[in-house]
């Protein structure tokens, strides 16, 4: 693999993001925190909690420290 194909499969990669703070339902926080929750219904809360992140877009934030303690992440 030359390094343009690695370039361009890292700007493929997506860092989802879920506020635990803002899940209301047991059942979901519960499979969040036993890590149950499939790449599917990450990426669906995810969305709907609007954190989702280049690779490069996640390291400014974590570097700026804009990064709540209360949110979950999965890099896909």
């Amino acid at each position: 693999m030359n390094q343009n194909q690695i370039k361009r499969k890292l700007s493929d990669v997506r860092v989802y993001g879920i506020d635990s703070d803002k899940i209301t339902d047991h059942l979901e926080l519960l499979s969040l925190q036993d890590h149950s929750l499939t790449d599917e219904q990450f990426i669906e809360i995810s969305e709907e909690h609007g954190l989702i992140w280049s690779i490069n877009g996640f390291s400014h934030a974590y570097n700026i420290d804009d990064i709540s303690y209360s949110i979950y992440i999965r890099i896909i």
